[in-house]
């Protein structure tokens, strides 16, 4: 319970009904119209990092704070110019931001360097769908990577590569053919979203090298989040800043005065309001 609270709850304490309702409205009124809330001016800072600029709700990190974004939305900063997100326990290097569209392009972190995708750990990727969804087709489509082939085929596999701790008599190969898909004949496999336009000059041969696979993984892919953004755009057409109540996914308005829920201009949906501690101690 906060001070205020608690020191309406003593002032109220032998007081009739008329008299509480009459201490509720003092503190109200005149004197509550002067409150002001730090959070909506901090909230109103946006921060850059590298060539992402201007970056608001839902993104947070650095000198702004959580409660100014959503809780699965940090922005790691490395050096100042280099964006890394966390999606479902995997890291992914920020390419770029869309904020009108709400859309960024993000890549795998793990398989950025230079025949990183000669990995020990065979992951895939995966992601929230209750935060993040892929765009259309017609912009991302699946890259297929197996690794540790059977070597005996009838005919040799498009798009080959090798790595240093690869099986003997082996092969690794990629491809973004479906019906290669899945190989019981190769020990594992990674699925990577990856740009449809680079996705068709692989699919257009069977000689792409490891440096053309590697150029597929770096460039990214395209996501949609989904971050509470129509409450957003209600709390931002009310005057208000975006962001949620720390340590919870839940949305809060930052206003001049106090918090709410969805808008500055609905006194219904405020939290923590004189009327709300009348009702539970008449």
């Amino acid at each position: 319970m906060q001070p205020y609270q608690q020191l309406l709850l003593t002032l109220c304490s032998g007081l009739s009904h008329v008299g509480i309702i009459f201490l509720v409205a003092l503190f109200h009124s005149p004197v509550s119209m002067h409150a002001y809330d730090h959070r909506y001016e901090t909230c109103s800072q946006s921060f850059d990092c590298g060539n992402l600029g201007n970056l608001g709700y839902p993104f947070w990190g650095g000198d702004r704070p959580q409660f100014c974004g959503h809780p699965s939305f940090e922005i790691d900063c490395l050096d100042g110019n280099y964006a890394l997100i966390n999606i479902t326990s995997l890291t992914y290097a920020v390419r770029r931001i869309d904020t009108t569209a709400q859309t960024m392009i993000v890549a795998r972190e793990d398989l950025l360097d230079a025949f990183s995708f000669c990995t020990t750990e065979f992951l895939n990727t995966t992601i929230d769908p209750n935060l993040f969804s892929y765009i259309t087709s017609d912009e991302t489509t699946l890259l297929y990577v197996y690794y540790d082939c059977s070597s005996k085929f009838s005919r040799p596999l498009p798009n080959s590569f090798e790595c240093e701790a690869g099986t003997k008599n082996t092969t690794n190969f990629f491809t973004t053919n479906t019906k290669l898909a899945p190989r019981p004949d190769c020990k594992s496999m990674i699925t990577v979203p990856v740009d449809r336009g680079i996705a068709q000059v692989i699919g257009n041969t069977t000689r792409a090298t490891g440096n053309d696979l590697n150029e597929a993984l770096s460039g990214g892919f395209p996501l949609r989040w989904m971050a509470n953004n129509t409450s957003c755009d209600f709390c931002i057409a009310s005057g208000g800043r975006c962001g949620s109540i720390p340590n919870s996914n839940t949305f809060a308005c930052y206003c001049p005065d106090r918090s709410y829920a969805f808008s500055c201009n609905d006194d219904q949906t405020g939290s923590g309001t004189f009327l709300d501690l009348y009702l539970s101690i008449a």
